[in-house]
C-alpha cells in the first residue's frame, strides 16, 4: 500500500506508514507504538505479574475457563501445601513450648536477637497454623469431592495427605491451647502448696510484685510494704478479708520515686511506722499515712530498720547511726556503732541491735557493746522476752538466754527474716542458690520449742521461676495459726499439722 505522504510502499496489511509513521487509508490513525503497548499491558495484566484489580480480573477469567479436572488438581495441591505449612508452624509451635517448659526463662539469657526471632515465630506459628490447618482440611475435602467425579485424574494422595496433615495440626494446637501458655507458666502464683506443719494460701501478688516486709498485729490488722512494675513503693493492709493499697507513693516528673521503703512495724493499729532512703520516715495514725520531718542536724542516710516499745520508745537504725522518738521528736541516740541493720525492742530498758560488726544492747540509759563472745556477722535479730532473743547469722540461728549463746540450727542458705509468737511458736525463712547448677530453691523453717524442721521447701529451680516462691523475704504471725510470708506474693499459712 502506497503511503500519500512519503510515497513509500507497504504492505496490504499495514495501518500505518512505515517510514513517515502517517495513516494509511485503512489504519485507525493511533500512534504505531499503541500496539506495543496494549501487548505489554496484556502481559503485565497477568496475576504473576500484577497482582492488583487486572490480575484478580485476570485469575478469575482463568478459574472460569478452567475445567473440571483442572480445578480437582488444583485442589488437591494447594490442600497439600496447606497442610505442610500448618504442620510446620505447628512444629515451631511446639519446639518453643519444649523449651520453656524445660529450661524456663534460661532462654532469655540468648542475645536480644536471638530473643526477638524466636518470640516472632511463636507468635506466628502458634496464631497460624489454626487457619493453615482449617484450610487444609477444607480444601482438601474440596479436592476430594471433585475427583469423585474425575476418579482418572491423579491428586487423590495429595488430598488425603493434605486433610491428615490439617487434621493433626488443628488437634494439636487445640491440645497446646489448654495448657497454660509458657511465657507465664511460671510466673503464675501457685494457690496453694502443703507444708509439713501448715497449709499455704495465696493471697496477693505476682511474679511482678516484691513483698516485704510484712508485720501483723492479729488476723485483721496486717500490714506489708511493696513494689511493683507500675509504682515505685506502696504499702498493703489486710483488714482480714482482702488486701488493698493503703499508701502508694506518687512518682516524681521523672518518674522515679523520691524513696523507697526498707522495713514496717506497727504496735497497735493506730501506731504504725514505715522506714527507708532519704531520712524517710512514715507515720500511720490510724486514719491516714504521713510523712515525719528529722530536723536539720539529720544526714541523708538510709533507715534500715524500725522498732517500738510503746508509743514514747521507738527507735530506728542506719549504716551510721540509732535514732530514736521519744514521742515528740526524733533525735540521734547513738553514731558510735556503724553498720547496723535489723533492731528489736522488748521494752524501753531491752533493745538489741545487731549488724556485719556489731552487736549492741540498750538498757534504758545507753548503748553498749555486746560483741565480745557473740558470733560475728548477724544479720537480724528478735527479742521475745529478757531469757529469748534469737539473732541470725548468715545461715546459722543463735539462742541468747540472758547469759550465754547456743546455735539452734544452720541452714542449707541465707536466712532473710525471722518471727516468734511464743518459745515453741517460732518460723524463718530464707533462699539457696548453686551457682555450681545455677538453680535456687527458698525454705521455710518452723521451730517447736525444741528443734527446727524444714515446713516447706520449694523445688529446685532456675533463677526467673516461682515453684511457688522465687524468694521468701520476710514473715510474720499474729498467732499459732495465721502465719504470713510474703517474697513475689503473700501467702497466709493456717491448718495447723502435726509434724511426722
Amino acid at each position: 500500500m502506497l503511503c500519500a505522504q512519503c510515497n513509500t510502499e507497504n504492505i496490504e496489511s499495514a495501518r500505518f506508514c512505515s517510514a513517515c509513521g502517517a495513516r494509511l487509508p485503512n489504519g485507525s490513525g493511533k500512534d504505531p507504538d499503541d500496539g506495543r503497548l496494549k501487548r505489554t499491558l496484556r502481559a503485565l495484566a497477568k496475576p504473576r505479574h500484577l497482582p492488583g484489580r487486572l490480575g484478580r480480573r485476570r485469575s478469575r477469567r482463568r478459574r472460569k475457563n478452567a475445567t473440571a479436572e483442572q480445578l480437582a488438581v488444583r485442589s488437591c495441591k494447594v490442600g497439600l501445601a496447606s497442610g505442610i505449612i500448618a504442620v510446620a508452624l505447628t512444629l515451631v509451635t511446639v519446639a518453643a513450648y519444649l523449651v520453656f517448659y524445660t529450661f524456663g526463662f534460661k532462654v532469655f539469657d540468648a542475645a536480644i536477637v536471638f530473643i526477638i526471632i524466636f518470640v516472632i515465630l511463636v507468635l506466628a506459628s502458634r496464631y497460624l497454623s489454626l487457619p493453615f490447618g482449617i484450610g487444609a482440611v477444607v480444601i482438601s475435602i474440596d479436592g476430594l469431592r471433585r475427583l469423585r467425579h474425575h476418579p482418572s485424574v491423579p491428586g487423590r494422595g495429595r488430598a488425603v495427605t493434605g486433610l491428615v496433615l490439617g487434621t493433626i495440626s488443628i488437634l494439636t494446637i487445640l491440645l497446646i491451647a489448654l495448657l497454660p501458655n509458657p511465657f507465664f507458666k511460671r510466673l503464675e502464683p501457685v494457690s496453694s502448696f502443703d507444708g509439713r506443719y501448715y497449709e499455704w494460701q495465696w493471697q496477693f501478688g505476682d511474679w511482678s510484685d516484691t513483698v516485704g516486709p510484712i508485720c501483723a498485729l492479729d488476723a485483721e490488722h496486717v500490714w506489708a510494704l511493696c513494689s511493683g512494675i507500675d509504682f515505685e513503693d506502696s504499702i498493703l493492709f489486710f483488714d482480714g478479708e482482702e488486701w488493698g493499697y493503703q499508701y502508694v507513693e506518687a512518682r516524681d516528673e521523672d518518674e522515679t520515686a523520691p524513696f523507697s521503703l526498707k522495713d514496717i512495724h506497727a504496735l497497735d493499729e493506730n501506731h504504725v511506722w514505715a522506714v527507708g532512703t532519704n531520712n524517710t520516715i512514715l507515720f500511720f495514725n490510724g486514719e491516714r499515712w504521713r510523712k515525719e520531718e528529722l530536723p536539720d542536724w539529720a544526714v541523708q542516710q538510709t533507715l534500715i530498720s524500725v522498732t517500738a516499745a510503746d508509743a514514747e520508745h521507738v527507735w530506728a537504725v542506719s549504716n551510721s547511726s540509732i535514732i530514736f522518738f521519744d514521742g515528740s521528736g526524733w533525735s540521734v541516740q547513738s553514731a558510735e556503732f556503724p553498720r547496723l541493720h535489723s533492731i528489736s525492742a522488748l521494752d524501753s530498758s531491752h533493745v538489741w541491735a545487731v549488724g556485719y560488726d556489731s552487736c549492741v544492747f540498750f538498757d534504758g540509759y545507753s548503748w553498749t557493746d555486746h560483741s565480745a563472745g557473740a558470733p560475728a556477722g548477724f544479720y537480724k535479730v528478735f527479742a521475745l522476752d529478757t531469757e529469748h532473743t534469737w539473732f541470725t547469722g548468715s545461715r546459722e540461728i543463735y539462742l541468747f538466754d540472758g547469759s550465754r549463746w547456743t546455735k539452734q540450727f544452720e541452714a542449707s542458705g541465707i536466712i532473710t527474716s525471722l518471727f516468734f509468737q511464743d518459745t515453741n511458736h517460732g518460723w524463718a525463712v530464707g533462699s539457696t542458690v548453686s551457682e555450681e547448677k545455677e538453680e535456687s530453691w527458698s525454705s521455710l523453717y518452723f521451730f517447736d520449742g525444741s528443734a527446727w524442721n524444714v515446713d516447706y521447701e520449694s523445688p529446685k529451680q532456675d533463677s526467673y521461676s516461682l515453684c511457688p516462691f522465687r524468694t521468701m523475704d520476710s514473715i510474720t504471725a499474729s498467732d499459732a495459726d495465721n502465719v504470713w510470708v510474703c517474697g513475689n506474693g503473700i501467702y497466709h499459712g493456717s491448718r495447723w499439722h502435726l509434724p511426722d
